[in-house]
Parts: C-alpha cells; sequence; structure tokens
C-alpha cells in the first residue's frame, strides 16, 4: 500500500524558553528583495522508489506593515515530482489505461490569487492557501510556509512551536469485482490525530547571517503497541539573513516512520532550499530564452519539411511556375494586399517559408476578422473530383457540387440561390486562378 503523508493544521501554540544576549530579535522583513526566488529540492527514499519533488518557490512581498511589521504577499510554487524505481527492471508491467481528458466547468469562477498575511516573526494571520494541493511531498506541510520558518520572540536563544494537527493518508484499494489490468481502485482515506514539536536554536552568527538549528519531532496519538502509528524526527540549520530578513538557506534531514502489527516502514526524506542569486537567475533567464530560441528552429524545420512533403504529394506535371503567374496575369479587380490577410489566415494548412498557404483535400482555411464589401477572394486551385468551397460568412459558393457538378451553388449572399447551370464544372488535375469580388449587391 503506497501512502502520501499530508499536514492539516488545527491549532498553534507558541511557547518561548530560554534567553540570549543575541543583539537583535530575528524577524521577517525582505528589505532588498521584495520578490525572492528560491530553489528547493526534496528527496524521499521508499522502499520501491526514489521521489524527487523539485523547482522553485517565488514570493511577492506586497507590502509591510512599518508599524507592526505584517506582511501581505503571494507566491507561486513551480514544483515537478519525478520517481526513480528500485523494482528490477524486466519485471512486467500492465499497460496504462486510457487518459479520460475531463472539460473545465464553464461554470465555475476563477480561483482567487494566492494571498498570505505573515508577522515578522512568520506566524500565519490569514491565508487562502491551506488545502491539499498546497501540500509538499515527505510530510513537509505547505509548500509556501517551507521559507517562513518560525522565528524566536524578542532576543530568545531557543524557541518551539507546538502544533496539534492532523496527518491524513490516502491509499488505493485494489477492486476485486472488476477483471483486468484496469481495475478500478478508489481511493480511502484515513485521518489520524498528531501532534508536532519543533525546536529551535540559535547556534552561531557570522556578520549577518545567523545560523538557526531546526529538530522536529511529530508523532500521531494513535499507536500500534507502543509506537506511534506514524513518527516524523529529524534536524537541520537554517540560515537567516538578518539584514535583509528572510531566509538565505535551508537543510534539513527527517525520517518518516509508519508502524503497523508486525511491520515498520522509514522513509528517509532531505530537503535542501537556498535564495537563487542575480547570477543564477540571470542564467535561468537565458537557458529558458535559448530553449524558446531552439524550439522556434525546431517548428520553423518541421513546418519547412510538412510544406516539402506537401508539395510532393502534388502532381507536379500538371504545375508550372509560368501558368501559375499566367493565371495571377490575369486577374484585373483590386484586393487586399495578399500579406494584409494571409499572415491572420487561421486553419488546417502548410505553409511555405515564402508565405504561399498549402491547402489539401478537406483543409480549409479562414480568415479571423470580417471584411467590408466590396472585397475580392482570389485562389489558385488543383481541381480534382471533390467540390470546391469558398466560404464567406456563414455562405460559400461551391465549384463541382457533388448533387449537380456543371451548377455552380451560391449559399447566402446578394446572390443567393440564383444558381448558373454550366458554370460550376472544373476539369480535374488542372490548375485554375478563381477570382471573386463580393460587392454589396451583386458578386462577380
Amino acid at each position: 500500500m503506497s501512502k502520501q503523508w499530508l499536514i492539516a493544521i488545527l491549532s498553534i501554540f507558541v511557547c518561548v524558553i530560554g534567553s540570549t544576549a543575541f543583539a537583535d530579535p530575528l524577524r521577517y522583513e525582505f528589505k532588498d528583495n521584495q520578490k525572492p526566488i528560491y530553489a528547493v529540492t526534496i528527496r524521499s527514499e521508499l522502499p520501491s522508489a526514489v521521489i524527487t519533488d523539485s523547482g522553485r518557490i517565488s514570493y511577492d512581498v506586497k507590502s509591510v506593515d512599518p508599524t507592526n511589521g505584517q506582511i501581505t504577499l503571494s507566491y507561486s510554487a513551480q514544483m515537478q515530482i519525478s520517481s526513480e524505481s528500485k523494482l528490477p527492471q524486466n519485471r512486467p508491467q500492465w499497460p496504462q489505461p486510457p487518459s479520460i481528458p475531463r472539460p473545465p466547468n464553464p461554470f465555475a469562477a476563477p480561483p482567487a490569487g494566492p494571498e498570505i498575511m505573515i508577522d515578522a516573526q512568520g506566524n500565519v494571520i490569514r491565508s487562502n492557501r491551506t488545502g491539499e494541493d498546497q501540500q509538499l511531498t515527505g510530510s513537509l506541510g505547505l509548500n509556501w510556509q517551507l521559507l517562513l520558518q518560525p522565528l524566536g520572540a524578542d532576543n530568545e536563544q531557543t524557541w518551539k512551536k507546538e502544533t496539534a494537527l492532523t496527518l491524513f493518508a490516502t491509499s488505493k484499494q485494489q477492486n476485486r469485482m472488476q477483471p483486468g489490468p484496469w481495475q478500478q481502485q478508489p481511493e480511502e482515506r484515513v485521518e489520524r490525530p498528531a501532534h508536532q514539536t519543533l525546536t529551535y536554536s540559535i547556534i552561531s552568527t557570522d556578520g549577518d547571517l545567523v545560523k538557526i538549528k531546526r529538530q522536529i519531532e511529530l508523532a500521531t496519538d494513535e499507536k500500534v503497541g507502543d509506537s506511534p502509528v506514524e513518527r516524523i524526527t529529524g534536524e537541520g540549520e537554517i540560515v537567516f539573513d538578518s539584514k535583509a530578513g528572510m531566509v538565505r538557506s535551508l537543510e534539513l534531514k527527517q525520517t518518516i516512520e509508519v508502524n503497523q502489527e508486525n511491520v515498520s516502514v522509514k522513509v528517509p526524506t532531505t530537503v535542501s532550499a537556498h535564495l537563487l542569486t542575480p547570477e543564477e537567475l540571470a542564467k535561468i533567464k537565458a537557458d529558458q530564452e535559448a530553449a524558446i530560441a531552439k524550439a522556434h528552429v525546431v517548428a520553423a524545420e518541421q513546418q519547412t519539411k510538412a510544406a516539402a512533403d506537401a508539395r510532393k504529394q502534388l502532381p507536379t506535371t500538371q504545375r508550372s511556375d509560368l501558368q501559375i503567374k499566367g493565371i495571377e496575369a490575369g486577374w484585373t479587380h483590386s484586393t487586399v494586399a495578399p500579406e494584409d490577410v494571409l499572415a491572420k489566415m487561421q486553419g488546417d494548412c502548410t505553409r511555405d517559408p515564402d508565405g504561399t498557404v498549402l491547402l489539401g483535400s478537406g483543409q480549409h482555411i479562414a480568415t479571423p476578422d470580417s471584411y467590408e464589401v466590396p472585397t475580392t477572394i482570389r485562389a489558385i486551385v488543383l481541381t480534382h473530383d471533390n467540390d470546391i468551397r469558398l466560404g464567406y460568412a456563414a455562405d460559400q459558393v461551391i465549384f463541382n457540387w457533388e448533387m449537380q457538378a456543371t451548377e455552380l451553388r451560391v449559399d447566402g449572399g446578394p446572390a443567393s440561390g440564383k444558381y448558373k447551370p454550366g458554370a460550376g464544372k472544373l476539369m480535374a488535375n488542372r490548375w485554375v486562378g478563381i477570382e471573386w469580388v463580393i460587392h454589396p449587391d451583386e458578386m462577380i
């Protein structure tokens, strides 16, 4: 049974012990950096796999109240989970079930942006991000709280934070009533009350940097024999910048222990986080821009190849540049410049690097905007036995109509219903030019 342990905070009690002669109390202020970004890596070693949760957590400080030190901020967590199996690679695997996309609810209101308020010690005053989606792996709690660790009041050398909370686990149970590899596995949720104690101690200072030791002891109220059903123990170090008023780095090690009858499983977990420097941020931006540029090059190469492949499928014996130019020379009516329209047209088509649009059988292209009449539509078409349709708004003109190939079919517009017998037949496998001029009261 696989479990993911998440933390939901019910109530918080803070008690401070000890004292020290440390000059100034540690406070969150974000003086020099209103938008700090941290690189975060969480690694959990399960019996069957190693789970890595890595990415960046970014904060955007909206305001700092100078009178009471309260800070309002938003945040974003761009984390990605990967798994490395410890099981033999030749072990047979069932194929994955087909995914069924779920369309978004059109009546659902858009989610509110994250808004968090803390005091200068990191205690949460209010937050609209406390759900399961904000939980980190490894039972580390809410993602936005990882770099907002609680600080001591006044000038304490050591302080504690005791929290009553609930651990809940979700597991999938096999459904024996449904055979096959894609058995439905309903989720089972189990909740257990627990208590957590975090102990912080200042162990050294180096200029503005204060090194803090962090210890965690968490245990469920429910026990198996003399042991809690779940227990988390560990310690680590936090480097706090007292001048800037923010965490610089964090290194934690903890062990999750799950106890059942005659079985005990331990999951070592490590956490590493540090504030990204301007140089690191510049490199990330440069790498992103390089990746985007490379993607554009690859897309252009693929588009060029697709256009070349599309041209190869055309009966080249019927195509001649002189023939095309001859068709173009025969056009007499004024029209919108092609570059003003073609670049905006949308649909299922292939484009040459020179801007030529290739439409295969069954493909279409359309303008995203409407154009006032008079306007002219021009096309050079390699005819075939299927019908050819030129559409305007909800109306269309049809050549080689399947019901009556010799009749020019006109649906809608000023000439709606004025079909022309004999005018709609186009010989197959010929390059022809179509020039269609639409006026308010006639079409030519």
